[in-house]
């Protein structure tokens, strides 16, 4: 208990620092003797979790990304804490760590899990289960958005996403199956055949491995729910719809083999490697297109953090084993490398998106100087004030950003990336020196130093007098 008490300190004095992390699970489990409980949504056996092992987990998520080795147990106790007292606020903190799941990184056995809690909640409160009858997390809309939501995630996964995808259909069947059984229920009947035609539709369009599944399924919902005459025409357009995908996961036109799903599959299980092989064939193709580059760049990210989680674990457990460590070196800057290439490739695209990846990557990064300066300089561009739109509004300021990355305390140990950073932060200040005002260029006021001091030198440039008065004009 006192190596426990021990790490808890450290940790609380460096919260974000990964590496304690791997030790502190460790000895929280082993200290763990509260009773496991079986969540009940999978019958293989699972790692359970006590009050002190979810505790380290939740403090290690509440500063940084994490994989699903970490997510999935969490989750699990957080499961089982609802399933035992029915609180509400224990709703509110579970769907919060699974929207904090899904951004960190792209995990099917995470995505799973959420689809088949979110069903089996909404099962125990249509049978109306104790108190969870009260609660209105867990409504046919509410649902159905949070299914919606997650199976557009696991749509990047061309290989397994129907383990999600399928569970969301064959919920959305049953429903019908009871609003067919029920005569008041005509109208929403209609629309909800309406609302899955639709979906079998969009799933065709996406590119993934079992067609004939998602065939298998579509094709007797049509003759259940559609007239005689116009079963064949839709099951030739939804034949259409797949055309389009099933070319895109060959080779080129006219090649029967599936090359990307070979790819994809061969990376599954493989390693780092085998993910970068297949990233570089996407970016090399004739016609690269950025959807596939996404998905695998995401499958990449959780490839190399799982990567890394496991060779600290390693390390944890064998601190004196120096192959262990040279390893842990390559895995960390593999992962590091990654997100660095990501970023880089997502400033050709939406700034929107780029906001959104750069602060995830200042979560699974914390100590990356060149993260933290790609953030800034995305926020700054962004937030540029042009004349043909309005000025864009992002949740951080710059000075926000960079306050928050030298507390976290992390930058410091590195000169290269502390440095980048700061040179990142005193570029945008001498930048926002600058104005256009009529026509002319003057200088604004770049912080509350300058209005102390209005004709003294300016702190971004102190070779530069009469900082912020309009030039060309005299005192």
């Amino acid at each position: 208990m006192e190596a426990l008490i021990e790490c808890m300190e450290q940790v609380g004095n460096a919260p974000y620092d990964i590496n304690l992390y791997p030790k502190y699970i460790k000895l929280a489990g082993e200290q763990d003797s509260a009773a496991s409980v079986n969540d009940g949504t999978e019958e293989e056996e699972e790692e359970t979790l006590g009050s002190l092992g979810a505790e380290a987990r939740g403090t290690m998520v509440s500063a940084m990304a994490a994989t699903s080795d970490v997510w999935l147990p969490l989750l699990r106790y957080q499961r089982s804490n609802l399933d035992a007292l029915n609180k509400s606020e224990d709703a509110q903190t579970l769907l919060e760590l699974f929207s904090a799941a899904r951004k960190d990184y792209l995990s099917i056995p995470v995505l799973r899990f959420q689809a088949l809690t979110l069903i089996n909640l909404y099962t125990r409160q249509q049978e109306g289960d104790g108190e969870a009858t009260s609660l209105d997390h867990w409504t046919e809309e509410n649902v159905r958005n949070q299914l919606s939501e997650i199976s557009s995630l696991a749509a990047q996964h061309i290989s397994k996403s129907h383990d999600v995808w399928d569970l969301w259909a064959k919920w959305e069947l049953e429903l019908l199956e009871e609003l067919n059984a029920n005569a008041d229920m005509e109208d929403e009947k209609e629309e909800a055949v309406t609302r899955i035609d639709e979906m079998f539709l969009a799933r065709l369009r996406q590119p993934h491995s079992n067609y004939n599944a998602t065939s298998e399924l579509y094709s007797p919902f049509v003759s259940s729910y559609f007239p005689d005459t116009e079963y064949e025409s839709r099951l030739v357009a939804a034949t259409k719809a797949r055309e389009l995908p099933l070319k895109q996961l060959s080779w080129r036109e006219g090649n029967p083999k599936r090359v990307r799903e070979h790819l994809e599959l061969r990376a599954q299980n493989g390693g780092f490697l085998e993910w970068k092989q297949y990233l570089a064939w996407e970016i090399g193709a004739k016609k690269p297109q950025r959807k596939f580059i996404v998905a695998v760049y995401e499958r990449l990210l959780d490839c190399a953090s799982r990567e890394r989680w496991s060779a600290l674990c390693a390390v944890q457990d064998s601190p004196s084993d120096e192959t262990l460590s040279e390893a842990l070196k390559v895995k960390a800057a593999n992962l590091r490398d990654v997100w660095e290439e990501y970023l880089t490739y997502a400033q050709t695209g939406d700034s929107t998106e780029l906001l959104n990846l750069a602060r995830r990557a200042t979560r699974a990064l914390p100590e990356s100087g060149t993260v933290w300066a790609i953030y800034m300089r995305a926020v700054e561009k962004a937030t540029r004030p042009t004349d043909d739109m309005e000025q864009f509004e992002w949740e951080e300021s710059i000075p926000d950003i960079y306050s928050r990355a030298l507390q976290i305390n992390l930058l410091q140990t590195s000169v290269e990336d502390f440095v980048a950073v700061t040179l990142t932060r005193a570029s945008w200040s001498r930048r926002m020196c600058f104005v256009e005002e009529e026509g002319e260029t003057v200088v604004e006021p770049c912080s509350p130093l300058h209005r102390s001091r209005p004709y003294g030198r300016c702190h971004t440039n102190p070779r530069r007098r009469n900082c912020h008065r309009p030039k060309g004009r005299g005192r």
